[in-house]
């Protein structure tokens, strides 16, 4: 059984076509399988992510997320920031949060 994953992109011209390219890592699809919930895992994930961006010399690290209350904090708790307001696209509507390298 897999017990998280997550996806990590160089750029996203789709959540985040007004930014620069070069500047941030994008973190999608992040998931913890429910038995592994309460580990710290998706917490390790993203510390690692920022690992990644340091390395690849980026100043950030993006996402984007549905905009509800409880993953909002999660990600707030994890170090990251709403930035701008929401985006629609194709219908999905997401808050978009980067953490400062």
């Amino acid at each position: 059984m897999i017990a998280a994953c997550m996806y990590l992109q160089g750029n996203d011209e789709i959540f985040w076509p007004d930014y620069p390219a070069g500047e941030a890592l994008y973190i999608h699809k992040l998931a913890v399988a429910r038995p592994f919930a309460g580990l710290g895992l998706s917490a390790m994930m993203l510390d690692w992510a920022a690992q990644q961006a340091v390395h690849a010399g980026r100043q950030y690290l993006r996402l984007d997320c549905a905009p509800r209350a409880k993953l909002l904090t999660n990600y707030h708790d994890a170090g990251f920031s709403r930035v701008g307001g929401d985006i629609v696209v194709e219908g999905y509507s997401a808050a978009r949060l980067q953490r400062s390298i």
